[in-house]
């Protein structure tokens, strides 16, 4: 028989042994279940994600994205001459399957700038999007987790003053990285893993 089907099968009976016997309670099943993992680095998460930079609009930004074996750095200056002033990198647009996911936990670092996770359900350019914010660690790892229900809700790029509706994390298509400051100067941002739960 197939390793692989022989560890699924073992792994399932570990499972529903610890569950009817008391030791893996039903709510952390649930929560192992619906959990939705982005692992970033070469060869995972990040080989298909691509930059757009202001220069789209006649701005003089510019960000970089490299991969690590384990992470995704996202850096670059940001300039706020031609009426520039972002950058962002994000994966391609299509299903993502989120689910119900209602909680996101992030492993990142970042010097330089408030970094936005933007979470789009439009390719749009005038259709409101969301975004949550992560602040800057001086460049030391943090783990953080976030609710999705504080995501602002943004419109032509600024805040409306709504929230992401719980409903709308199943549309989501599109997950990316923005900085959300308009200042000129240098940034760096790096990301481990982001997990939906």
């Amino acid at each position: 028989m197939n390793s692989y089907i022989i560890y699924s099968i073992s792994t399932l009976l570990i499972i529903v042994l610890g569950l009817f016997s008391g030791h893996f309670p039903k709510n952390q099943m649930l929560q192992l279940s619906k959990e939705i993992k982005f692992d970033f680095g070469r060869g995972k998460t990040g080989e298909d994600w691509f930059i757009m930079n202001d220069d789209v609009m006649g701005g003089l930004s510019k960000g970089e994205m490299d991969l690590t074996p384990h992470s995704l750095i996202f850096s670059g200056k940001i300039s706020l001459e031609n009426n520039g002033g972002y950058t962002f990198v994000r994966c391609p647009f299509g299903p993502l399957g989120l689910g119900n996911s209602t909680k996101m936990e992030i492993k990142y670092r970042s010097k330089g700038q408030t970094i936005g996770i933007n979470l789009n359900n439009s390719q749009a350019w005038y259709k409101p999007y969301y975004k949550l914010l992560l602040k800057d660690t001086n460049y030391k790892w943090q783990e953080v987790e976030l609710e999705l229900s504080d995501a602002l809700e943004y419109s032509r790029g600024k805040p409306n003053g709504k929230n992401m509706q719980l409903e709308l994390v199943e549309e989501i298509k599109r997950l990316g990285f923005s900085n959300t400051e308009l200042k000129e100067g240098i940034f760096k941002f790096e990301v481990d893993y982001i997990k939906f739960k």
